[in-house]
């Protein structure tokens, strides 16, 4: 279970770039889908006893990579599961503020609100706080 913990992340990232939605709502609904599932996951390592051992490679008897999961690994786990479905809520909103529409020069842009030649990516100025 620790491996597919640790692996999920990048499973539904690599299933997001092939199916690649054009609908937001869809594409947000399977980040926050993945997001909670792998924070279930996590929070099942946590409470559930032992160390979740698993090893992927014996170089030698001595010499081995593997996982365990370890009483401050949990500590961490545990802040992780809890605080990364809450950013991932409010990185939908900010990426909206941070980049809007994009310019009438670029053809991969689905809107051409903003004057050709104005990248909304790079601002003409720089932003004071």
């Amino acid at each position: 279970m620790l491996l597919l913990t640790i692996f999920l992340p990048m499973i539904a990232a690599a299933a997001l770039w092939v199916w690649k939605p054009q609908d937001k709502r869809a594409r947000h609904l399977f980040t926050m889908a993945a997001t909670l599932m792998t924070s279930v996951l996590a929070a099942w390592c946590i409470l559930t006893p032992g160390s979740h051992a698993v090893t992927l490679l014996q170089l030698t008897p001595r010499l081995s990579i593997s996982f365990k999961l370890d009483s401050l690994g949990r500590v961490f786990s545990g802040m992780v599961a809890f605080l990364w479905p809450l950013a991932t809520l409010y990185a939908f909103p900010a990426r909206r503020r941070s980049f809007p529409t994009a310019c009438a020069s670029c053809p991969s842009c689905p809107r051409t609100t903003l004057p050709p030649g104005r990248h909304s990516s790079r601002p003409s100025r720089p932003r004071r706080w």
